[in-house]
């Protein structure tokens, strides 16, 4: 079962609701998550990519807090590619655009070559445009060089 909520409540306390909102989610929690954890935030990411699907496209206001929701989930996520590569490369695999964008922004971020093949593997059957310039960024971030020579030197 995952402790990620209990995790993320107990690095705000005393923090106010309008400060917890905007202020980016304490990567120090990053240090006890688990595999759970990491399920628990694919999980949440899909579950936001499903409720800006369903808003109307004129609700932009709405639209842009499920996305600020998003981004702010990504830089945790970022913090456990290392250690959980498989389980975050989940996201690569959702049904929703917005879900494999922010898991591969998060490896793009995190700059782990253990999640190379991963985003490989994704870029070839992608087809949504904007997710498929992230997952190159993402390529390149975590060290992915094209050709012959990173075969034998990479």
């Amino acid at each position: 079962m995952s402790r990620l909520q209990e995790l993320i409540d107990a690095a705000y306390e005393g923090v106010s609701a309008v400060d917890r909102a905007y202020t980016p989610l304490p990567l120090s929690i990053a240090n006890a998550c688990g595999v759970d954890e990491v399920r628990e935030l694919v999980d949440r990411l899909d579950a936001l990519s499903v409720e800006r699907e369903e808003l109307p496209t004129d609700d932009g206001d709405a639209r842009d807090d499920v996305w600020r929701a998003q981004e702010r989930l990504t830089p945790l996520l970022a913090e456990l590619v290392e250690r959980f590569p498989e389980e975050c490369a989940a996201t690569l695999h959702s049904p929703h655009s917005a879900t494999r964008f922010w898991g591969a922004r998060a490896m793009h971020d995190s700059h782990s070559r253990h999640v190379v093949d991963a985003l490989d593997a994704a870029l070839a059957r992608e087809t949504d445009e904007p997710v498929r310039e992230m997952l190159t960024q993402a390529l390149e971030a975590c060290g992915h060089k094209r050709g012959w020579l990173s075969r034998w030197f990479g």
